[in-house]
């Protein structure tokens, strides 16, 4: 039945009951069709990005969703669960996809068959067979998977009575796929001559794309022709992983062991907090032999089964069912104090976000966080800021007052009326409604529920734990702060405190306040005598205005010593200014416990500034916009070389051009305490508070567009030229710069800008390449590219090195294809605009030798880098550095062919001419240098390596840093030497060490960081390390699989590596 689209019916969401999950999109657009009406889509909910298409099967209104493109596994498949839960009432769910049958004697099952997983024996239908403890016995699994919900099973036992005395009606749901001409083609039956089983112990060849090869080599299991095409069904087992099955023996030898029929990746992320059956369409056998043609088909059958299992299922049981999300209870703010305007304080909330939510791990063990520091330094504000933004990720957030124990225990009571009605057990219920309820009764019963193992999402904060139970006895308010902890490990606790010893230093954070004797004693430090000299009440009301805050206290004090004012003045000048902005800006709210105030004390000296100096004042504003810690004249004077060509300020001109000019202006902002002089550097900082307040009166300001344009092309000016002696250094120090104006950037990605900013954002990006921050520079060259587009033209000569850099971008950060797309569409712009032979053409044709060659595609890099050098030759001559950078790539190509004595032609050649333009220390030279290195290893010459890569080392440790990659290229290179020569102790170190510090710069999936994970692994086996070694090569194969896909030869070889390594550590 084709779907109708014209019903245009709009429910609400609590009225969509059936959640339909799918990996792929052809899986998804199997499951569409089934509908027998489509819904309008309703409003995203705020936190969700799932894409819903909402409709009607039978008597069930159905979501259904699927994991977004590139995203794969029980963890994705687990946040999109999580998102439609929140989204929609749903009470049941489906998991309707594709997966890899495990053919038998006994089971015939074929291609576009359909599996149905159901409880066997002890396992639920599911079972995660990846996940336990490796020991010498083997693997022993541990966990539980859930069974699917009872109202599903009892759906499927009706279907298969049912389909005992009658045809299944699933395959004439097919119908609406087949009558779409679209789709009727790769979602129709392919045919049975398509349809071939190999023997397990035959392994599919490596470079062949098909197994037309396959069918006249190895043995093909002979099945007998089926009377019809129509699809089965088999029930039992389904086994999910984390890794895509390709190997007829392995599969084979752990199906056996579960008795199962199916493997598949997603629903062992479901199964515990997403009830639902998962139903896969058979599209390979989960063997080597494995292809995509069979997908869409069993996409289709294994929807068309979800829609016939629907119809059966019984509307009135799940209208009876509680939604599916386990343990959610609703945001509320209940017990949470009534404070409504917070103070941003953006490295603290980090602190709690990188303990919280920290990157790349799975860890289900239950976290304990302090906040600690003085009463009113607002511990509470933040632990607040941080539950409004991150509650969505939470299933349940509970806020208790821990002022003392009586607080504690009433807190835990109004609790049990938030619980979900049928989670709570009789007797908590019944004691929550005594007048006098029993509070160990009540504690543990909240304890309980917080400790079921399936409820692991929850948040409890714990506010104003104050009383030190350590003194015991001595504090009758005081209590354990253990016992009221669920026993559980799991969930997540915040507490805030004036105790700094409740938790380990790790797990705490401090915020830092002055207390008023250390206030007075600041406030005398920046006024002197004449502070000291006023009367004492005035001063004391003064430190109760400024709140203790340091850098309010000497602004102040500064300002009372240079204008001579007494306190009493000041209080009023303050108080009437305060008035004045409280009726022109609502946000300047009053907070008498709140560093709010010390906005009032920075605007009464920025008027002072004002008065006195343009420049300076507006100084601050541009300042805004660059990064706070870090100012410095140099930076400031490359607006110089800016007026040829933007439209520069006079007063920004005027304190470029004369140095005295810009020290008077930051000596006046000095004298107020706006700025302090960095002596080490010979820079100027400002405090990042105030840096936040100045650009707020930066974004009020009619020039706020202006100084933003300004910053960029600043920074972009004076990004220093390669050929620059000690370049990288300098580079590094423009770095925050360009990531502070990223972010205003982002912030404004949809405003049209003009010209200068484009070309401004191209050499910001240029700035973040050096430093190897690629994924911004990548963010920046797409900015760049997208106004240069349309205010120059997509073929513009400025446009087309955009997108040259763009693609260089993308190849350096192991995207191959996508680097390779961009600088063909550069190749194409370039030669059409500006000639094959032109230096732009021929670095892009160098950009794709590299592509090539990162590719292994030694031949086509090798003609394109000698079309390169070439033309460099011809262009520019032999000894300029484009042309040696080009002649460096063709020494790469030929080491990677083996020709060795050709390579260490090239080499001297590229060595002598670096170090006659820019001396033996540059990059350059450096990088040549490697490359001889590299050499003398292939040569088997190792003492000469190192001696090469210890010169290297001390090189770029110097003009680059220790964490720079290059710097870490030469330590993974010394490592490899050192374990060539038996050091093994100090090869380990330097892998470990080149490991770190490239996961830290391009994270653990890189492709440069997988060639490392695989080193290690040959590091480890050799030395018989097993165990150590498969975590290396399992993590190497993952990178693999991500940078080149399966078939590459590097993933391959990953592969084999690591089941070689397993099998033996587990021969039987």
């Amino acid at each position: 039945m084709p779907i109708n689209n014209m019903s245009k019916v709009t429910l609400s969401r609590e009225r969509y009951t059936i959640g339909v999950i799918c990996a792929l999109f052809e899986e998804k657009a199997a499951m569409v069709m089934m509908l027998d009406e489509k819904h309008e889509s309703l409003e995203q909910k705020s936190g969700d990005n799932n894409s819903y298409t909402l409709g009607k099967i039978g008597q069930h209104n159905v979501v259904i969703a699927c994991l977004p493109g590139g995203h794969q596994g029980k963890a994705a498949a687990a946040t999109v669960a999580v998102h439609m839960m929140h989204s929609f009432d749903i009470k049941l769910g489906l998991m309707v996809g594709i997966g890899g049958g495990v053919p038998s004697r006994t089971l015939d099952i074929r291609l576009g068959d359909v599996v149905v997983s159901i409880p066997e024996g002890t396992h639920g239908g599911v079972v995660q067979y990846d996940l336990g403890k490796l020991e010498l016995d083997g693997l022993h699994r541990k966990g539980h998977l859930d069974k699917p919900p009872k109202a599903l099973l009892s759906a499927i036992t009706s279907l298969r009575e049912k389909h005992v005395w009658m045809e299944p009606e699933f395959p004439q749901h097919l119908t609406a796929i087949l009558s779409n001409h679209r789709m009727a083609n790769r979602f129709g039956f392919q045919g049975a001559q398509h349809d071939i089983l190999f023997e397990s112990n035959s392994f599919h060849p490596r470079n062949l794309n098909d197994c037309d090869h396959c069918v006249s080599t190895f043995p093909v299991v002979q099945r007998a022709d089926r009377e019809d095409d129509t699809p089965r069904v088999f029930y039992g087992t389904i086994l999910s992983g984390d890794m895509v099955m390709k190997n007829g023996q392995e599969r084979d030898r752990i199906a056996a062991a579960e008795n199962a029929i199916c493997f598949e990746m997603e629903a062992a992320g479901l199964m515990n907090d997403f009830p639902c059956l998962v139903i896969r369409g058979i599209s390979d056998y989960s063997d080597s032999h494995k292809n995509d043609r069979w997908q869409p088909y069993a996409a289709a059958t294994a929807a068309a089964y979800a829609k016939e299992l629907l119809i059966a299922l019984s509307k009135q049981e799940v209208d009876e069912l509680g939604p599916a999300e386990k343990h959610h209870v609703p945001f509320s703010l209940k017990g949470v104090p009534n404070i409504d305007h917070f103070v941003q304080r953006s490295n603290d909330m980090q602190e709690l976000e990188r303990f919280f939510f920290p990157q790349q791990s799975h860890d289900t063990r239950r976290k304990i966080f302090v906040v600690h520091g003085l009463g009113g330094i607002g511990k509470t504000q933040l632990s607040i800021d941080f539950v409004r933004q991150y509650q969505t990720k939470y299933s349940a957030v509970f806020w208790l007052d821990g002022s003392s124990k009586d607080a504690l225990q009433n807190s835990f009571l109004n609790t049990v009326t938030r619980l979900p009605a049928g989670e709570v057990t009789l007797s908590l219920a019944h004691a929550a409604k005594q007048a006098s309820p029993d509070m160990k009764l009540i504690v543990r019963g909240v304890q309980d529920w917080l400790s079921l193992p399936s409820n692991h999402r929850w948040l409890v904060v714990i506010d104003n734990v104050d009383r030190d139970y350590t003194t015991k006895g001595t504090d009758p308010l005081a209590y354990e702060l253990k016992e009221y902890l669920p026993a559980a490990d799991h969930g997540n606790v915040l507490v805030t405190s004036r105790l700094s010893t409740l938790v380990a230093a790790r797990n705490s954070h401090r915020l830092t306040r002055v207390d008023h004797d250390q206030s007075r004693a600041i406030l005398e430090a920046a006024g002197g005598e004449y502070i000291s000299a006023q009367d004492e009440s005035a001063a004391d009301t003064l430190l109760e205005k400024l709140s203790g805050l340091p850098i309010a206290l000497t602004q102040a004090g500064a300002y009372i010593r240079q204008t001579g004012v007494s306190v009493a003045e000041y209080m009023d000048h303050y108080n009437s200014t305060w008035q004045q902005l409280m009726e022109k800006q609502d946000e300047y709210c009053l907070q008498e416990d709140s560093e709010r105030s010390v906005l009032t004390t920075w605007k009464i000296s920025y008027e002072q500034v004002r008065s006195r100096s343009e420049g300076a004042s507006n100084l601050l504003k541009l300042w805004s916009f660059l990064y706070a810690d870090d100012l410095w004249y140099d930076l400031v004077a490359c607006s110089k070389t800016l007026a040829s060509h933007v439209v520069v300020p006079k007063w920004l001109l005027l304190l470029a051009e004369d140095k005295l000019e810009f020290n008077r202006a930051m000596g006046l902002l000095i004298k107020y305490s706006l700025v302090e002089s960095k002596m080490e550097t010979r820079s100027f900082a400002m405090h990042s508070v105030l840096h936040s307040w100045c650009l707020h009166v930066a974004q009020h300001d009619s020039e706020k567009g202006d100084f933003r344009r300004l910053a960029s092309c600043i920074v972009g000016q004076a990004d220093p030229p390669v050929e620059m002696v000690g370049f990288w250094i300098l580079q590094r120090r423009f770095l925050p710069h360009a990531q502070t104006i990223m972010r205003f950037v982002e912030d404004g990605k949809n405003a049209r800008l003009s010209i200068d900013e484009y070309h401004a954002f191209a050499q910001l990006a240029s700035i973040f390449t050096g430093q190897n921050k690629h994924e911004e520079a990548e963010k920046m060259y797409d900015r760049a590219l997208a106004g240069k587009e349309v205010v120059l033209g997509p073929d513009h000569t400025s446009t087309l090195d955009t997108i040259f850099n763009s693609g260089i971008a993308c190849l350096v950060q192991g995207r191959l294809a996508a680097g390779e797309g961009m600088l063909r569409r550069a190749l194409v712009g370039q030669e059409r605009a500006s000639g094959p032979e032109h230096i732009s053409t021929l670095a892009t044709v160098r950009g794709l030798g590299n592509v090539y060659q990162a590719q292994g595609r030694l031949a086509e890099a090798e003609e394109m880098y000698e079309k390169a050098l070439a033309g460099f030759e011809f262009a520019l001559g032999p000894e300029h550095p484009s042309t040696l950078e080009s002649l460096n790539t063709v020494g790469l190509v030929f080491t990677a062919q083996n020709r060795l004595a050709d390579a260490e032609e090239i080499y001297e050649r590229v060595l002598t001419g670096y170090e006659k333009i820019h001396g033996p220390d540059h990059t350059q030279t450096l990088q040549a240098l490697n490359n001889m290195g590299l050499l003398y290893h292939a040569q088997g010459s190792p003492e000469k390596a190192e001696r090469m890569f210890e010169r290297v080392l001390a090189g770029f440790e110097k003009t680059a840093g220790p964490e720079h990659a290059s710097t870490l290229y030469t330590v993974l290179n010394l490592g490899v030497v050192f374990s060539d020569q038996g050091r093994l102790e100090e090869a380990e170190e330097m892998q470990n060490r080149a490991l770190a510090g490239l996961e830290n710069a391009f994270g653990s999936e890189h492709l440069v960081v997988s060639h490392v994970h695989s080193n290690l692994g040959h590091f480890y086996a050799k030395q018989g390390r097993l165990a150590e070694a498969e975590p290396m090569f399992e993590r190497a194969l993952v990178g693999y699989e991500k940078a080149h896909g399966s078939e590459h030869q590097d993933t391959v070889q990953a592969g084999d590596l690591l089941r070689q390594v397993r099998h033996l550590l587990n021969p039987y």
